[in-house]
């Protein structure tokens, strides 16, 4: 099965890597939670982090809390939007103008970028949990250009990288967690206009 050899992959990089933990954005969406749930079977619930990571309100946190939940993994929340909105206001007061509208779109993934690998790094010194930071990005996405350079484009791994769609919704239904939140369609919140990774 392509969910096992995917496991077997994650141990791995893991032990080739001297690493023990995963930290991991939950978004609610079906690539996060596959990511989630197969570094779960991987390296064991206590090892992994799900990190919700809203932006004002999110309709669909639950579905982020019901990931974190059936997993039974370690979890935190951080709502980011008082740092987005101290962004927008430094990048005013630096050029004299409103940051641009494909600006403010990339703005989220770095912010919550840069406070998982500050989660991990942390977990690593504090806890002494060798965390690396967990990528949740598909093949199709990133042959699109559906990313943000040094935002979600940015993990220490990425066990669904290499997946396309249809791919990452097989592993979802070999591994058997929460069939609702693999097929379900992403809201209008989650779809953003295709821009440069560059």
């Amino acid at each position: 099965m392509l969910s096992k050899e995917i496991i077997q992959w994650i141990q791995g990089c893991f032990e080739e890597n001297n690493r023990k933990t995963a930290v991991i954005g939950i978004s609610g969406g079906k690539d996060s939670a596959v990511v989630a749930a197969l570094c779960k079977e991987a390296l064991g619930e206590q090892n992994v982090y799900g990190i919700m990571m809203p932006n004002g309100d999110q309709k669909d946190i639950s579905d982020s809390k019901q990931v974190i939940a059936e997993l039974g993994i370690n979890s935190g929340c951080a709502n980011i939007k008082p740092v987005y909105d101290a962004v927008l206001q430094c990048v005013e007061e630096a050029i004299g103008m409103p940051a641009s509208e494909g600006a403010k779109i990339n703005i989220a993934p770095r912010l919550r970028m840069a406070l998982l690998y500050t989660i991990a790094q942390t977990l690593s010194e504090m806890n002494k949990a060798k965390a690396c930071v967990a990528g949740t990005g598909n093949r199709g996405e990133a042959e699109v250009g559906y990313t943000t350079k040094w935002g979600d484009s940015a993990s220490d791994i990425n066990p669904i990288r290499n997946l396309w769609v249809d791919e990452v919704l097989q592993v979802g239904d070999e591994l058997g967690y929460f069939p609702d939140i693999i097929q379900k369609v992403p809201s209008s919140s989650l779809r953003r206009p295709l821009r440069k990774i560059g």
